[in-house]
């Protein structure tokens, strides 16, 4: 696995990539201090602690998403990182290594043209979110919560089942977390053709009163911040070659096809004509704009230093230059950024500008 490094302007470039958090006294005791501080100055420098204790914990995955590349202890895959490969395994799948790395090596397309800086800069934002989420009196709230419970099923004339507003309306604060929590564990259950209806099950519940330990807390949500990051990326990428994103189309299992639409299994019409259904019909893609003459150059620096196009004429070498960077090069966007001369907070404004522009002289002019 290569190792893989932060630019030297980078706050965390010095810091240990090898570091493991073997205490986690001192870490959820720092956890605390953040979760109850109310000075912002203070909060941000505990912030920026917090995140050098798990600096180890997110390369771990940088490396892995750049590298497709399982991270091991010893001989076995790492728990943390089999867990979250797991979330994306088809239904059905076997959780093994061979698959795990077939996973591991897709990840990368929700990072496209991404560098170590960048991967790693998205996952201290997943981080920051799971540490933001961190609540020291998660426990005492769930035995309020239980004592809720009681009291709403307690009574003269004790109800069959109460909701999540009751629980919340005796225990004085939104409950619905914390229930949801309990339904999850077995100690309650959900009351069928009802909304939010409950009643108890494995009652009552048996728990540590004790302040959750920081790391077990943030590698849950971390994971599951970063499992919503990757979802969306990759719902938005075309990753199949010679297909055009044309609307998904499901095709039902081999012998169900009765003329409907089934939800079981995604399939995108490719421009070769291969995707065939059970009953024999074949569908293609339209390939005709793919295949219209545009007029337009191929992006080179001979295109930014002589361009001639007419909707790319007006535009200025350095425009021109930062088109060429993005959609031929397909650099990233701290590369595109250093050879245009441009900040990154600006990015996002230049490239909006340059689009506007093309945008309006492509449109036809009115008469």
């Amino acid at each position: 696995m290569p190792y893989l490094v932060l630019p030297s302007h980078h706050y965390a470039a010095k810091w240990s990539q090898d570091q493991e958090i073997r205490e986690t006294a001192p870490v959820t005791a720092l956890g605390v201090k953040f979760a109850n501080e109310t000075d912002p100055a203070k909060r941000e420098e505990m912030l920026l602690e917090l995140v050098r204790y798990f600096h180890g914990y997110i390369f771990k995955y940088v490396n892995m998403i750049l590298s497709g590349a399982l991270p091991k202890n010893g001989e076995r895959i790492n728990t943390d990182a089999k867990i979250l490969l797991k979330m994306f395994l088809p239904a059905g799948m076997h959780s093994d290594g061979f698959n795990l790395v077939r996973i591991a090596r897709t990840l990368c397309l929700a990072f496209k043209g991404m560098d170590a800086e960048e991967v790693y800069n998205i996952l201290v934002g997943c981080l920051i979110r799971a540490l933001h989420q961190y609540d020291p009196n998660y426990t005492t709230r769930v035995k309020e919560v239980i004592v809720a419970v009681e009291k709403a099923f307690s009574g003269p004339t004790a109800p069959a089942s109460v909701t999540f507003h009751q629980v919340s309306v005796e225990a004085g604060f939104d409950a619905m977390r914390i229930c949801r929590m309990l339904v999850r564990r077995g100690h309650l259950a959900r009351v069928e053709d009802t909304a939010g209806s409950m009643t108890k099950a494995d009652w009552p519940p048996q728990f540590e009163d004790r302040i959750i330990d920081l790391p077990y807390f943030v590698s849950f949500y971390f994971r599951h911040y970063l499992q919503q990051y990757i979802t969306r990326q990759m719902k938005s990428l075309e990753s199949k070659t010679s297909t055009m994103q044309l609307e998904e189309y499901k095709q039902s299992r081999p012998g169900d096809f009765h003329g409907k639409v089934s939800r079981d299994d995604m399939r995108i019409p490719s421009a070769e004509g291969n995707l065939v259904e059970p009953n024999g019909n074949r569908w293609m893609a339209d390939t005709n704009l793919m295949n219209q003459d545009l007029d337009l150059r191929v992006l080179s620096l001979d295109w930014v230093s002589n361009c001639k196009d007419p909707v790319f004429s007006k535009l200025n070498k350095v425009q021109r230059l930062f088109l060429y960077l993005v959609y031929a090069k397909e650099l990233s966007k701290t590369q595109v950024c250093r050879a245009v001369g441009i900040s990154m907070a600006n990015y996002d404004d230049f490239q909006g500008q340059i689009m506007n522009h093309c945008r309006g002289s492509a449109l036809p002019k009115a008469a």
